[in-house]
């Protein structure tokens, strides 16, 4: 199997044109995860956006312990929602990361 060359993106705009492509499709009330730096093992990962606070703190601590164990040096968050609040828990949740991307007119 040959490796395939690395994506890059050089802006927010950029990085949310891959998710749907790297996926195989356009995710709605969603939590993306992508490996953007280094990891034993690089993943993306897909999950449903909880509906309340406490869910989304404990996915945040479930995808920081994921992205630990495969010592990601660095991980892309990425939140499709409609609903504004949600949609800005990254920012709270992802301590280490740069909060809310925004691209499309969603965020």
């Amino acid at each position: 199997m040959t490796d395939a060359p690395p994506l890059r993106a050089k802006s927010p705009t950029d990085l949310l044109a891959l998710v749907p492509s790297l996926l195989g499709f356009h995710p709605e009330e969603s939590v993306v995860v992508l490996t953007v730096g280094e990891a034993l093992t690089p993943f993306h990962a897909r999950v449903d956006l909880p509906t309340d606070p406490v869910g989304v703190e404990q996915l945040a601590d479930h995808l920081a312990d994921v992205a630990r164990r495969n010592r990601s040096s660095r991980v892309a968050v990425v939140v499709y929602s409609d609903d504004a609040g949600l949609a800005a828990a990254p920012g709270a949740v992802g301590r280490q990361g740069r909060p809310g991307l925004r691209g499309a007119g969603r965020r």
